[in-house]
């Protein structure tokens, strides 16, 4: 439709012989579908990642930080080019603060300790901050989840 006018418009081909409101309908039907198929791709790359992860994971990766909330925060993954969110209670921590920064979001982590003797580690997530993450499946087969690697820990 947008060629067709396009080419009336330039003289190159006769107007399209229809109302207006027609023309509008149509190019909300038109942009409609399209949108629905991107989201159909989306979804697709979702689904057969997700099994990739059930049959080939649990798969570690470095991962920065795209958004903080008050509970969670938002983490591209850099080795598949993912995101996924991770929640603070799903963290073996003993507790969290959410503060800003002047404008900047900022989550405040404090780690269990592994060990009685030791203290809990601290570590601080911001937007751009790099992290190490595992990506699991979970029961689902068509379900993952990304899990914050406690700060300094080899597994």
């Amino acid at each position: 439709m947008v060629h067709r006018l396009l080419s009336a418009s330039l003289g190159l081909a006769p107007a399209p012989q229809m109302e207006e409101a027609a023309i509008q309908k149509q190019a909300e039907h038109c942009n409609n579908r399209k949108m629905a198929s991107k989201r159909v791709q989306e979804l697709s790359v979702d689904l057969f990642f997700a099994v990739f992860v059930k049959e080939c994971g649990p798969l570690e990766s470095e991962a920065m930080v795209m958004g903080v909330l008050s509970e969670a925060f938002d983490v591209l993954v850099l080795r598949f080019g993912v995101q996924k969110r991770i929640y603070c209670n799903a963290l073996p921590l003993v507790g969290f603060q959410f503060q800003k920064v002047g404008k900047k979001p900022q989550l405040s982590l404090v780690w269990e300790p592994q060990s009685a003797e030791q203290d809990a580690p601290r570590q601080v997530i911001s937007i751009f901050t790099l992290v190490d993450v595992v990506l699991r499946a979970e029961n689902g087969a068509t379900k993952y989840s990304a899990v914050l690697k406690r700060p300094g820990s080899q597994e």
